[in-house]
């Protein structure tokens, strides 16, 4: 999924009721989160630091989570829209698919991807 993709389905959801600079926000929280928590903490991640935030011209740049995964950063979008909307029934239920989404994810990842090995014992 793509950044345009994350938008639009998200769009389709919810209409735009926030611009796309604050969607690319909102992207960029999100997947720094996931660059962060999930893939840095693994073997083979790439370094601290590399991952650079969403601008206007990133429309096509693809997100980490690949599908089924990827309907994370829609619910992720809604959850946050809807929290400045203070429709608290929506945001509720937009935050608990985001949740299970991001935890799904997770545990996919930590399935299929070695832990980083951080501690060295010596004798």
């Amino acid at each position: 999924m793509t950044v345009n993709e994350a938008i639009a389905r998200c769009d389709e959801m919810t209409g735009d009721s926030y611009g796309r600079e604050a969607k690319l926000r909102w992207l960029s929280d999100v997947e720094s989160m996931l660059y962060e928590e999930i893939i840095c903490t693994h073997a083979g991640s790439p370094e601290r630091g590399d991952w650079t935030p969403f601008g206007e011209d990133d429309g096509e740049r693809e997100l980490l989570a690949k599908d089924p995964y990827g309907e994370l950063y829609v619910f992720y979008l809604m959850m946050r829209s809807n929290l400045l909307l203070q429709d608290m029934n929506q945001y509720n239920n937009a935050a608990a698919l985001f949740a299970a989404a991001y935890t799904s994810f997770c545990d996919w990842y930590n399935r299929t991807h070695m832990p980083l090995s951080v501690g060295n014992i010596t004798l």
